[in-house]
């Protein structure tokens, strides 16, 4: 007896793994463009919270600014602004950004000072998630 398939056979099953592909193709897309909006959306919120505890403890100003290549945070000091901490932006995953590109600045209570309170869009593909922070370091997640 012979083992294997026959040609008529090998097409017939790539025809359905295609088929099938196709059909879940986009919707694993998706699902996909939103797992990583999300994660980027966790991750502006980490670090505004970041900022604020670093405020805190350090009892200095501390300043926050989110773009598309960057999340950044300075710490003021006497002799001038130090770098505290820094990580990639939602550029890296391909997730884009708009909103306010000001530096939100905490005083040494956690409260912020001057601009405060803003919304920034993250999107990539079809998939789409506003953070909103508050003065008082509350975060709110938009579809």
């Amino acid at each position: 007896m012979r083992t294997g398939m026959t040609l008529p056979e090998a097409v017939l099953a790539l025809v359905v793994v295609g088929l099938v592909g196709t059909i879940a193709f986009p919707k694993l897309r998706h699902t996909l463009d939103q797992v990583v909006v999300d994660r980027t959306a966790y991750a502006l919120v980490a670090a505004h919270h970041r900022a604020r505890v670093l405020a805190v403890t350090e009892s200095r100003p501390t300043w926050l600014r989110f773009t598309r290549d960057s999340l950044v945070i300075r710490i003021h000091r006497k002799t001038g602004p130090v770098r505290g901490w820094s990580a990639p932006g939602p550029g890296r995953h391909r997730v884009a950004l708009s909103g306010p590109t000001k530096w939100l600045i905490f005083s040494p209570t956690g409260l912020t000072m001057g601009f405060s309170n803003g919304r920034w869009v993250l999107r990539r593909g079809q998939a789409y998630r506003a953070v909103v922070l508050s003065r008082l370091g509350r975060a709110r997640f938009l579809r």
